[in-house]
């Protein structure tokens, strides 16, 4: 993994990391955040990380036993980069390639995560994404949420929050990514640690988030997290 030491328009430093694979979001968030609730660095990468977080999740997972044609044993080295694919076999959590390299992480098993490694974990969802999708018979990908801003009353130096934001493009929701709420930066904008590239952004508190070229960013829920 790569840690880089960023500095907020406060002066403040904070450690980001940044992801190795195209959809490994999720642990690089976990990651800083869990650093942030407990106050200290955790020495872990991202492939050991992964495989000992999520291997429940991917089936067929068998810890320290090489699978054949998949990178999912802890005795062996994760690639370095794996190619997103839009093929369907793909788009699915059979095989730890297939989750980091293409499909990703639900929020759900990312709650049961951090709930496994005695973090508290409050929930803030988007009400009206929730109401279309029970009361509605649009299909999901044509839904989208009503932006959801941080509370920044919830923030402190050591409770961040893990939020997660659906991309938005042409009325479609075209992807979702992980980043991490450290603060509220005396401009009234919330610092955000960015995984993709391992940079911090300071954004409008508004629900809204940048960075998906033609796609916008729309905040659908925030976890708040405390030790």
């Amino acid at each position: 993994m790569t840690i880089h030491q960023r500095t907020d328009s406060d002066g403040i430093t904070h450690q980001v990391w940044a992801q190795r694979q195209p959809a490994s979001c999720a642990i690089a968030s976990m990651w800083m955040a869990k650093s942030i609730a407990q106050q200290m660095t955790l020495a872990e990468g991202e492939w050991a990380l992964a495989a000992r977080t999520f291997s429940f999740v991917v089936k067929g997972f068998c810890l320290g036993e090489v699978a054949l044609g998949d990178w999912n044993a802890v005795s062996i080295p994760a690639p370095q980069t794996f190619m997103p694919s839009s093929e369907k076999s793909r788009q699915n959590q059979n095989t730890m390639a297939n989750m980091y390299g293409s499909f990703g992480t639900s929020v759900s098993q990312l709650i049961a995560a951090l709930r496994a490694q005695s973090l508290r974990v409050e929930l803030q969802e988007s009400k009206h994404l929730l109401h279309q999708l029970l009361v509605t018979n649009t299909p999901s990908h044509h839904l989208e949420p009503l932006a959801l801003p941080v509370d920044p009353l919830k923030l402190s130096d050591d409770r961040p929050a893990i939020s997660f934001l659906h991309w938005i493009y042409q009325a479609h929701r075209v992807g979702g990514h992980f980043v991490v709420a450290a603060r509220e930066a005396r401009n009234g904008r919330i610092v955000f640690l960015e995984p993709w590239g391992g940079v911090v952004r300071e954004v409008p508190n508004n629900g809204t988030y940048p960075g998906g070229g033609a796609a916008r960013g729309v905040f659908s829920t925030h976890l708040y997290l405390s030790a």
